[in-house]
């Protein structure tokens, strides 16, 4: 079985390594350059979920996300990664931690929750339209690296 619950500071180390985990499953591990310490210290700019197993308590997925404020909406949940195991795909982890996120998000009174995705990513595409998800609009990422 899977418990979703909320990260504490002793589950940072894990958390960093799953995140590294899903750098290197897109490709990506070289735009990953925080480091253990700075992620650590910048703990209280966002939450986390985890999903354990229940029987060695095993961590094997997270869902790290933020509160922020909209200017059209109100209080919204940004995810910034959902996260799991690939051996823990297909056994309805990421549906638990989804659901729980939805939960704490109307919980704290959220009018929206937003993320991006990869759109070669047909299978986090479908699994978030199952949730009912506007996938695709008129919006593009846009970043500057400091």
């Amino acid at each position: 079985m899977i418990n979703i619950r909320e990260a504490k500071d002793e589950d940072l180390p894990i958390m960093y390594d799953l995140l590294k985990e899903f750098a290197e499953y897109l490709d990506e591990s070289d735009r990953m350059t925080i480091s253990l310490d700075h992620f650590i210290e910048c703990k209280d700019l966002y939450k986390c979920l985890l999903a354990e197993t229940t029987e060695d308590k095993e961590i094997i997925g997270c869902t790290l996300f933020y509160y922020i404020f909209d200017s059209w909406t109100g209080k919204m949940v940004y995810i910034d990664d959902l996260y799991v195991k690939e051996e823990f795909r297909g056994h309805a982890v990421g549906k638990l931690m989804m659901s729980a996120l939805i939960a704490m998000a109307k919980q704290n009174k959220c009018n929206k929750i937003e993320w991006a995705v990869r759109e070669n990513n047909n299978g986090a595409i479908e699994f978030y339209r199952d949730f009912g998800a506007n996938v695709g609009d008129d919006r593009l990422n846009c970043s500057i690296e400091l």
